[in-house]
């Protein structure tokens, strides 16, 4: 049987015995609970988290969602705002950006943190993909089109965007356009001009509930254990809002396409 490390707690021994007009052990023990407790709450020790319980996963999907929704009109990036009143603002989030962005603020709960690389990585970092069926509110969407033009680099799966899927039908929410906010939208299809096909690929978050946080492609290991907590503002070749002007190779454009 494995041996579970428990939290140490020391306490001083003046505080051992309590003042009760019942002695019996049992009072006692109550007594001495309740004290144990008052520490844990005054050093603010977290509970321990069963991350596997049906109810944890449920509250968690829950979380992810309404906080999605709570970035609801952030812009897509700054470069393409130059004349919109949102041009000055602190956040800005593409496609994986809002996925990173809402675990990073709900990382307590998580237990990590994306890295920095795009819907690529969300998608390996992912167990096998599912049918449509059997998608849950809060489930990711990902979407792969092979690329028209040969001046682009091409991506690992052809990947080029990415959604979390709300339910209610095939009700979606994510940022599509760069010259738009994060939205919800009707559907999670649309056609897209600068692609000759799309194809969706269906992905359950069940495992990032669980505290999950690895690549589960054989090819690419990406990380390799090693996790980086993202600055948002940073900009970087990895970012979507690198812009290199003697190349016009973006690794992780997105789909620019028009709302629907």
């Amino acid at each position: 049987m494995e041996n579970k490390k428990t939290d140490l707690i020391i306490i001083p021994n003046n505080k051992c015995k309590f003042n009760s007009k019942d002695s019996s052990l049992q009072n006692n023990f109550k007594n001495f609970r309740s004290y144990v407790n008052s520490l844990r709450k005054k050093n603010k020790i977290p509970p321990k988290i069963d991350r596997s319980s049906p109810e944890h996963m449920q509250n968690l999907r829950k979380k992810f969602i309404e906080t999605a929704k709570s970035l609801i009109g952030i812009p897509y990036g700054k470069k393409y705002l130059k004349e919109h009143p949102d041009y000055k603002g602190d956040l800005f989030l593409d496609c994986c950006g809002l996925i990173r962005h809402v675990v990073k603020l709900l990382q307590d709960d998580f237990g990590f943190c994306l890295d920095r690389w795009n819907q690529s990585y969300q998608y390996d970092i992912l167990p096998p993909e599912i049918k449509f069926e059997e998608m849950q509110p809060g489930d990711l969407i990902f979407y792969s089109s092979p690329k028209e033009s040969l001046k682009k680099k091409p991506r690992i799966y052809n990947m080029t965007h990415v959604e979390i899927f709300l339910g209610e039908g095939e009700k979606s929410l994510g940022s599509r356009n760069k010259t738009s906010t994060v939205k919800i939208f009707d559907s999670y299809k649309f056609k897209a001009e600068k692609y000759k096909h799309i194809e969706y690929h269906f992905k359950s978050i069940d495992t990032w509930l669980k505290g999950i946080h690895k690549s589960f492609c054989p090819e690419h290991k990406w990380h390799e254990g090693k996790i980086l907590l993202l600055d948002e503002d940073k900009v970087n070749n990895y970012s979507a809002f690198y812009d290199e002007k003697d190349n016009e190779e973006e690794e992780n454009e997105d789909i620019e396409e028009e709302d629907n």
